[in-house]
């Protein structure tokens, strides 16, 4: 009672060393994926802003210019440091800041390898399982 079941058009794209090797990634994508979750807030982007134009500055100065509360941007600033975005130095009862300009070009320079080059062109064939549902 054996059926014949189709061949699925895109084998080629999904399966294979190529997949393999994307899934061997998985680590490197995690990684790159936390470091992005720690840019995915505007607070913290506005923080790196500053930081790149305005170089080092001291907690007083980052709460004028943003607007946050003290304990609001010591979190932040927390967040950043324990991503490898800024480093902290004290001196005296001041805190300051510098971004860390090295690794915020290397995650972007992460994003733009995992998007490089022509994504595989798929055939003009469609998916059985699909035949029928719209797409979005």
């Amino acid at each position: 009672m054996a059926t014949d079941s189709p061949t699925y058009p895109r084998s080629a794209l999904t399966r294979g060393a190529e997949a393999r090797s994307s899934v061997a990634r998985a680590d490197e994508l995690e990684a790159l994926a936390q470091r992005l979750d720690v840019l995915a807030d505007a607070s913290r982007l506005k923080i790196l802003h500053l930081l790149h134009t305005c170089g080092e500055m001291c907690v007083c100065e980052l709460e004028d210019a943003l607007g946050l509360t003290g304990p609001n941007l010591s979190f932040h600033l927390q967040v950043l440091r324990l991503a490898g975005f800024v480093r902290s130095r004290k001196e005296g009862k001041w805190v300051f800041y510098r971004i860390l300009s090295q690794e915020a070009r290397a995650t972007a320079g992460a994003v733009s390898a995992l998007l490089a080059g022509e994504p595989p062109q798929a055939p003009s064939s469609s998916c059985s399982p699909c035949d029928g549902e719209e797409q979005e």
